[in-house]
């Protein structure tokens, strides 16, 4: 390259960078942005290494901010992880200096143990810019697989034609609904649903913000599946399948309020809590199979409910009642209504009748009335056939009655299983709602208890039946041992296990026994990390059962805003390689999700805050949870703070999770009279809120070698990495089930918004890992985990002197 050539590249930078106008975190183009991004970005001219007096000078120039990634290797392996992070903004990592676009980095000789290189042929700095990254395979997970955590997580129900529809159910939030056929071979997913589909099938999808809305690249993506996945389609109580494909089911998500969901045959949600007309929305306590359902020859649903008393008629799809019963049994009604019977509260529990003042009735039990009912069905004729304790009461559809018939007159609604689908349960390669991944420097994956080769060829299963593993946090030291938190014999300990699956003491201890008192009630660790020079940080956060009246009482139940030392109800501690406890609460925060150490010491947590998604979507649409209004947060950016309440709350209900950066010293969240963190970095969701007490999958930091920091943003159907500084590198993913194959290079439905074939599926990332150039995502609702190659736009080697 002659000197006109590097002068011109050098003005052809100086233009772009004048047409830049840069803000913390982020930064916008004059220039079309298709043109300047980072995934545009070169290299200009031909870097240069020189030998200094303290080593060697590394000096490079970009065209445009973007990240730079810099390494020393050896035959091509990274030897040294030198630098990584955004340049050209107004925040740099060190030793990258801000606001310029030109670089000069110096290298002591050593290795990131610290020995000295012998400087060789071989010995090479390599300048990458422009990361992303690209699907490469799955490697674990099986589609014609499931597992379940226990028994009562699982149903089977047969649905049309020769399909099984298999929902996994995890607690709370956590439900997959899957189709297989009598072969045992997945067919497609029902919940979360898949959006490739025709623009016509879209159509509500595309227009409706309750199912529709547009992601941080402007992407049309599904609201629900990760705001309220078991609040719409989530049950540990067998669904039913309409004739059209419609899926009908009870909540399973609170024992306080009976609510029916419904999912339309396109997968997507047609009722949330739905109630029959005749209940009150009030609580109420009820045992969830009294619920039953049936459908007439139009495909409309025949509805039992045998908490109230009365059989109901109500049209699919919109659950709009019908009113075409003109008799109640032998009992002519004065105007048409859609139910059977009489309406009853004397199921509900006496405290509620008391507060609502409800009456109990005598239940009756004859033509007009149902001391159940129990179930419900229709015959050939299109009669409705009520069970009704141990005999049949039949109907027409104007609800006149008809006769009584036996008990065995009620048609056999069970059915089998059949093997092939039994025994894809017993599948050893799938998997169940894989959480968080580590990697160690032999390229050895821990997923749970179960660690793999990054082929996912072999893999292995530790037994640890009896031990509870705190939302899945575990750890891996220099050397490879492997850190895990347990609930041993009613103690918690942190065990130490060899790569050979041999346990290692802690000095002379077996364990780290943590400690926790009647004053700070334990629930459970959030977060384990073991730095660089051996020191153990563990995350433990307080009972929520115990200690929230005592927080009530410094705010309300919802409060977002107020701050202080008090609510800091989760807490960084710092154990030596001895086991000994060298330093309690380094970091105090609201809802500490996961913790990770830099070579420098500098801690990074995610803060989750501390109430329930309720709270953090009423404050996200501008109410006042608590009695304060949160909106707009005060480490907001410009740009987020303009978010259109109404219509892009999904995208606010993000930026309440946090990615944290504090000193080595520590510090306290949002510290006004002492030391708070040194940066936020916000859009961090799929968290835990301290006040959910362990029914939200919790959130996971992944400090690569280069040390960027990877996080997720599940709401958003995406992982990011954000650089030392705060700075976002990279977002990666779209959304896509299991019915996704991956590598399909992010196809767009002509005409719309709505991406079909994404090159990176995710449905609800989770566990995150990098090995050299590997990146592995774990998705809890595809069950599988996937591994994708980070690729560079531009990237050039130059020998070392």
């Amino acid at each position: 390259m002659n000197r006109k050539t590097v002068i011109l590249g050098s003005i052809v930078a100086a233009i772009l960078f004048a047409e830049l106008w840069i803000e913390d975190n982020h930064y916008a183009f004059a220039a079309p942005a298709k043109e300047a991004s980072a995934s545009k970005a070169k290299l200009i001219g031909e870097p240069k290494v020189a030998k200094s007096a303290i080593g060697y000078t590394i000096s490079f120039t970009v065209s445009n901010p973007c990240d730079v990634t810099v390494r020393i290797t050896k035959s091509g392996e990274a030897v040294r992880h030198l630098a990584s992070g955004m340049v050209g903004l107004k925040k740099a990592v060190q030793p990258f200096s801000a606001g310029s676009l030109s670089q000069s980095i110096t290298w002591n000789g050593q290795d990131d143990s610290g020995k000295e290189i012998e400087v060789s042929n071989d010995c090479k700095v390599l300048i990458a810019v422009g990361v992303n990254a690209k699907f490469d395979k799955f490697i674990l997970g099986e589609r014609d697989g499931y597992k379940s955590w226990r028994s009562d997580a699982l149903t089977i129900v047969k649905g049309n034609g020769d399909e099984y529809l298999v929902t996994q159910s995890g607690g709370v939030h956590l439900n997959t609904t899957r189709v297989f056929d009598s072969k045992g071979k997945f067919v497609r997913m029902v919940w979360p649903p898949s959006i490739n589909k025709s623009k016509e099938k879209l159509q509500r999808f595309i227009t409706d913000s309750s199912i529709g809305m547009d992601n941080w690249d402007g992407s049309r993506v599904p609201t629900c599946v990760n705001h309220n996945s078991t609040y719409y389609a989530g049950t540990s109580h067998p669904a039913t399948v309409a004739p059209d494909g419609s899926v009908i089911g009870i909540h399973n998500w609170c024992s306080d309020y009976l609510g029916l969901w419904m999912v339309d045959p396109d997968g997507f949600i047609c009722k949330w809590v739905w109630r029959p007309p005749w209940q009150p929305a009030i609580e109420n306590t009820f045992t969830k199979n009294l619920w039953k359902f049936a459908f007439d020859k139009e495909g409309n649903v025949i509805f039992a409910d045998g908490f109230h008393h009365v059989v109901g008629y109500f049209k699919i799809g919109d659950m709009s009642p019908i009113n075409s019963f003109v008799y109640s049994g032998k009992e002519k009604l004065s105007s048409p209504r859609n139910y059977i019977g009489e309406v009853s509260f004397n199921s509900y529990a006496a405290h509620v009748k008391r507060r609502h003042k409800l009456e109990d009735k005598p239940v009756l039990d004859d033509e007009s009335h149902f001391s159940g009912p129990n179930d419900v069905a229709v015959d050939k004729d299109d009669n409705i056939l009520v069970l009704d304790g141990d005999k049949v009461k039949v109907y027409k559809k104007d609800g006149s009655f008809i006769k009584t018939a036996e008990k065995t007159a009620f048609p056999d609604k069970s059915f089998k299983v059949p093997p092939p689908i039994l025994d894809a349960g017993k599948n050893p390669r799938a998997f169940v709602f894989p959480g968080f991944l580590k990697v160690d420097s032999k390229g050895q994956l821990y997923l749970g208890y179960t660690r793999s080769d990054i082929d996912g060829k072999e893999f292995k299963e530790f037994n640890m039946s009896g031990f509870s593993g705190f939302y899945g946090y575990s750890a891996i030291d220099s050397e490879n041992n492997w850190y895990l938190p347990v609930m041993y014999k009613k103690t918690v300990q942190i065990w130490k296990v060899s790569p050979k699956g041999e346990r290692l003491k802690f000095g002379t201890k077996d364990a780290i026994n943590l400690e926790y008192s009647d004053a700070e009630p334990f629930s459970g660790i959030k977060g384990l990390f073991v730095a660089k020079n051996s020191d153990i940080y563990v995350v433990s956060e307080t009972d929520k059962w115990k200690v929230t009246r005592d927080v009530t009482k410094i705010l309300n139940f919802g409060d977002l805003v107020t701050r202080g030392e008090k609510i800091c109800q989760t807490k960084v501690d710092i154990y030596g390689a001895d086991g000994s406890l060298k330093k309690k609460g380094a970091v105090k925060s609201v809802g500490i999700n996961d913790v990770a150490v830099d070579k420098e010491g500098n801690i990074y947590v995610i803060d989750g805050t501390m109430w329930h998604g309720a709270q953090m979507t009423t404050a996200s649409q501008g109410g006042s949870p608590g009695g304060k209004k949160a909106w707009p947060m005060p480490y907001l950016t410009p740009e987020e703070t303009k978010l259109d309440l109404k219509k892009e709350w999904p995208k606010i209900f993000t930026l309440f999770g946090r990615l944290l950066k504090f000193s080595p010293e520590g510090g306290v969240l949002d510290s006004v009279d002492g030391k708070p963190q040194i940066w936020n970095h916000a859009g961090v969701s799929g968290v835990s809120p301290w006040n959910c007490g362990g029914e939200c999958p919790a959130a996971q930091i992944c400090l690569d070698s280069d040390e960027r920091l990877w996080v997720p943003d599940a709401y958003m159907y995406q992982i990011k990495a954000v650089d030392k500084a705060g700075n976002l590198i990279l977002r990666v993913g779209n959304y896509g089930n299991e019915d996704c194959n991956g590598g399909g290079g992010d196809k767009i439905l002509e005409g719309t918004k709505v991406i079909i074939d994404p090159e990176i599926p995710l449905a609800r990332p989770s566990g995150i890992a990098v090995y050299k150039d590997y990146l592995f995502i774990s998705d809890m609702y595809a069950h599988r985990v996937m591994r994708c190659k980070l690729e560079y736009n531009d990237k050039k080697e130059v020998a070392v002197p």
